[in-house]
């Protein structure tokens, strides 16, 4: 620690033990850097982040305690209207100018001459220090007037970056380099910044690898640890500095080929973190295709995480590079094929109560694996490198899905279809529902086809906007057949003394409650009516298209909101598979929306369920997998027939529905393994049958504090001019004032008229999941969009901004961007 820290740390503590809170005030920024260094143990430190109405709150918290310890760093001036009148009043202001400090502590080392040029020269503390390390001269001092800076780092990222346009001070910024970085830089001034950019690459990959590739080694020189210790530190100053990522990533992609590296590297785990040049992402992305080719699944599957965490060729990248996409698809194939091997003791539990039970806790997590890793694939333009490892993940799916399937069917005929321990769907609404309605007002979401594994996204998406919120999520048996007319009714009051099925005198299916019919929304409807008073029926699409006073409007006094979804069922259904697993999803996004804007109209309870499950699939089954119609008098579907008669065979199973619970005299067959019964219909999407994931379905109970009002936010957005590609951009900044603090967004490009066009695939680092982006005061960030809709030459596309918490509508484009040409969103399985 240098005399000047020790000093500035000295003034602290005895300032801190005789007035408790210091308002250290220090408008020139002359210590932001370091100042989080200085302060003594044991103190609080909270500096000044763009907010003076979040700092407050953050420092009365600790103002709040017995004896507070207190800096509170400010290194902007105050406004006009003192936000920490009251924390001034109660402590002491320190002000220490950077040139009264060097006086105070150098004097005893250097002339008043050279203090004063120090002081002159230097704009903070740290560029101070660099110029005493450096030893000041003429050199070194002419170069911080011309490059604004005295801090070792950044003049030497600045001169990496080609900013010296004063060519009689070249020769002496060579100098410079070489001292403190080593290396040689005399004999080519012209060629300086990228000779620079070279040396500290290989710096940093000398301390990294301890050797060098044979054919750069000598390009190095002699350096010391010391010179490649700064080396190291000016390249992160450049990598991390927000200000020259872009300069930073042109510069490594020019020197990269003069390097070469990318052919000459062979894996070291230490390269695990390191992500100077794009050349070693290849050199990762070899090692990852070695793992998973051996097998290593999970060591792949670190990798691929590594680098989607850390590379700034991912985190920083524009939406025209790949990399991003690729180490996505690249974890899901490893992380797919790591839970199917995981899977294999799972998979065989006894009976079908365990087997259910396992399938809620741990083999979910195999089919939300599956989706993720066909969602990644949506983003990829080229496979290159990944033909192998996506085409294995694929089949290993396929293959793991047919044998848990003929699994859990044979457990059916071996033991009966049991549940015990777990919630019989027929029971969600007299154990659930109705007990949280006695609280007041509940909304009831049924949800068609909400898979399991899309509940438990869903509960990670509601967690976001409702940190302090009570969101539970358990597992419910559906009833076979797992299809719609059953599973919804088997949600309305009074299915908890079962069901009735029989077939009508045309042979159709028929669904009774205590012999009344329930098919049909509004005989649901009816049923909810009778059991919760005023019943408000909206749709999905009601709720979060609705103008807020609108909606307020509609759900006034009323005893029960049911919410209806049918986007999944109706999209998989549809048969396009890609637009499927997107729309997936987007409704749990929009799922996530609706919850929002209902809690800020005060609903504080909410039940979000589904009739049945479905089963996913990457191309559509062949025909080697479809089975003969069985024949017979009853109801015909893809994974099931209902009725009398039939032929089962070795293809189907048989079941009673007396035998589940079910009043009635009809038996439903269904098919035994991956399988389909013959018909029109997706054969992609499919559901009826027997199997976990048609008939575990998710309860979420959501219970949250009402609303405590909305902060004043101004938001800024604005949209490219002009679509010409699958890929546009956006921008949009969150306006700083006195109170503005950083907010969480969602960003969404739609259609004038409200159909949502496009999926967020980057925000130049600032995006905090998918969909999801933080905004700071002041700072404008960069959308990238991928289309996920076909759009017609002349369509309008607007951007919309919605608080992540309210869902509240923050901001328009001011101007929508004009479709220059049909852009036509390929269905690859259509």
């Amino acid at each position: 620690m240098s005399e000047m820290r020790r000093y500035l740390t000295d003034q602290l503590a005895r300032k801190v033990d005789r007035h408790r809170v210091v308002l250290w005030v220090d408008p020139q920024g002359e210590y932001r850097d370091i100042a989080d260094e200085l302060v003594p143990v044991g103190v609080i430190f909270e500096p000044f982040r763009g907010s003076w109405y979040e700092l407050r709150r953050r420092a009365e918290r600790t103002f709040a305690r017995s004896n507070p310890r207190l800096v509170v760093y400010l290194d902007a001036d105050e406004p006009q209207e003192d936000p920490l009148g009251e924390l001034r009043a109660a402590g002491i202001e320190y002000r220490p100018r950077l040139a009264t400090v060097l006086r105070t502590t150098l004097k005893n080392e250097l002339t008043a001459a050279k203090i004063e040029e120090i002081a002159n020269a230097a704009d903070s503390l740290t560029a101070a220090e660099a110029l005493i390390e450096g030893g000041v001269t003429a050199g070194p001092a002419r170069l911080v007037q011309a490059l604004r800076t005295a801090d070792t780092s950044e003049l030497l990222l600045k001169l990496a970056n080609g900013e010296l346009a004063d060519e009689m001070l070249k020769a002496e910024a060579a100098s410079y380099i070489e001292t403190m970085v080593g290396g040689s830089f005399a004999a080519n001034l012209k060629d300086m910044p990228d000779a620079l950019a070279r040396h500290l690459v290989l710096c940093e990959l000398r301390e990294t690898l301890s050797l060098l590739p044979v054919s750069v080694a000598g390009s190095i020189g002699t350096t010391t640890v010391e010179q490649r210790r700064r080396a190291v530190q000016a390249l992160d100053r450049w990598q991390s500095d927000r200000r020259y990522l872009g300069s930073f990533r042109q510069s490594m992609k020019r020197v990269e080929p003069q390097l070469a590296l990318g052919e000459q590297l062979e894996w070291d785990d230490a390269l695990a973190d390191l992500d100077t040049l794009p050349a070693y992402e290849e050199v990762a992305f070899a090692e990852f295709c070695r793992r998973i080719n051996s097998g290593q699944f999970a060591l792949g599957e670190d990798l691929a995480e590594t680098r989607l965490a850390n590379s700034i060729w991912v985190l920083g990248a524009d939406e025209t590079d790949v990399w991003r996409a690729r180490w996505r698809v690249s974890r899901g194939c490893a992380q797919l094929r790591r839970l199917i091997n995981s899977a294999e003791e799972l998979t065989s539990r006894p009976d079908t109560t365990a087997r259910l039970q396992a399938y809620a806790q741990d083999l979910f997590e195999v089919d939300r694996a599956h989706r993720g890793l066909e969602l990644a694939l949506l983003e990829l333009d080229e496979q290159r490198g990944l033909e192998v490892a996506i085409r294995d993940a694929r089949i290993a799916y396929e293959s793991w899905l047919d044998t848990y399937l003929r699994g859990f069917t044979q457990a059916v005929v071996d033991g009966g279809l049991t549940h015990d321990g777990l919630l019989a769907q027929g029971q969600i609404h007299a154990e659930v529902v109705a007990p949280m309605a006695k609280h007041g007002t509940i909304a009831y979401f049924l949800v068609d086809a909400l898979r399991f594994e899309l509940g438990r996204d869903l509960v990670d998406a509601l967690r976001r906007p409702f940190p302090d919120g009570s969101i539970e999520l358990r597992p419910a048996v559906a009833l076979l057949p797992s299809i719609t007319r059953v599973g919804m009714a088997n949600l309305c009051p009074g299915a908890e003394g079962g069901l009735d099925l029989r077939l009508s005198d045309k042979g159709k299916l028929e669904v009774r409650i205590g012999g009344e019919s329930i098919d049909g929304v509004p005989a649901r409807i009816a049923r909810l009516q009778a059991a919760h008073g005023t019943v408000v029926d909206l749709t999905l699409d009601d709720v979060f298209r609705s103008e807020v006073a609108e909606l307020g409007e509609r759900i006034d006094g009323s005893n029960l909101v049911l919410v209806r979804s049918q986007e999944i069922d109706e999209t998989g259904e549809g048969g396009k598979i890609s637009a499927g697993l997107q729309a997936f999803s987007v409704t749990v996004r929009h799922l996530q929306r609706a919850v929002s804007r209902l809690a800020n109209h005060g609903v504080s309870r909410f039940v979000i369920t589904a009739d049945h499950g479905f089963i996913s699939l990457t191309r559509e089954l062949g025909q080697s997998r479809i089975i003969e119609k069985p024949g017979g008098q009853g109801d015909l579907h893809r994974r099931a027939f209902i009725g009398r008669g039939g032929t089962a065979g070795e293809a189907l199973m048989r079941i009673p529905l007396a035998d589940i619970g079910v009043s009635s005299d009809l038996d439903v067959l269904v098919p035994r393994g991956l399988a389909l019964i013959s018909g029109g219909g997706a054969r992609g999407f499919f559901h009826g049958g027997c199997s976990p994931q048609e008939l575990v379905v998710p309860v979420v109970t959501i219970e949250v504090e009402p609303p405590q009002g909305v902060a004043v936010m101004s938001v800024n957005a604005s949209i490219a001019s002009k679509i010409t590609s699958q890929v546009f951009t956006a921008k949009v900044v969150l306006n700083a004032d006195l109170l503005s603090a950083p907010i969480e967004v969602r960003a969404v490009a739609v259609l004038q008229g409200g159909v949502e066009t496009g999926v967020l695939v980057t925000a130049g680092g600032a995006e905090t999941d998918a969909g999801f982006v933080r905004l700071v005061p002041g700072e404008e960030v960069t959308l990238g969009f991928r289309l996920t809709t076909t759009l017609e030459r002349g369509d309008k596309v607007e951007l919309h901004v919605f608080d992540a918490r309210t869902d509240r509508r923050l901001a328009t484009s001011d101007t929508p961007a004009t479709v220059a040409r049909r852009l036509e969103v390929d269905d690859e399985f259509a």
